[in-house]
């Protein structure tokens, strides 16, 4: 059987992945999820073409946001998405403790208002 680099690269891609889930697993439910949150940010803000990809959609969304706004902007996104899908990757347990999160933040009023 030969080597086969493509297959090795596109496994090796889900080496992190693999590693934070069986790592994260170990650490309380809320621990995780802020944990998850915390890395996605950290990895928006150090790697470029995740972070250039934010800040491009910012500038259609927000074109007059300044480049200060659009870091800190990609890094809210970047931990709000981490939250998100370690919530999704640790589904179970969110079952388990949905019933104590509680909604909140500025847009909050006009969901409940819509």
């Amino acid at each position: 059987m030969a080597f086969d680099r493509r297959k090795f690269t596109y496994l090796a891609g889900f080496a992190p992945i693999f590693v934070f889930i069986k790592l994260a697993g170990l650490l309380p439910f809320r621990t995780r999820v802020s944990l998850g949150g915390y890395l996605l940010a950290g990895i928006m803000r150090w790697f470029p073409p995740l972070r250039n990809r934010v800040l491009h959609n910012l500038q259609i969304v927000r074109p007059g946001a300044t480049q200060t706004e659009g870091l800190r902007l990609s890094a809210d996104i970047g931990r709000r998405l981490g939250r998100t899908i370690t919530e999704i990757l640790f589904g179970e347990d969110f079952q388990k403790h949905h019933n104590t999160l509680r909604p909140s933040g500025p847009g909050l009023d006009a969901i409940l208002e819509a």
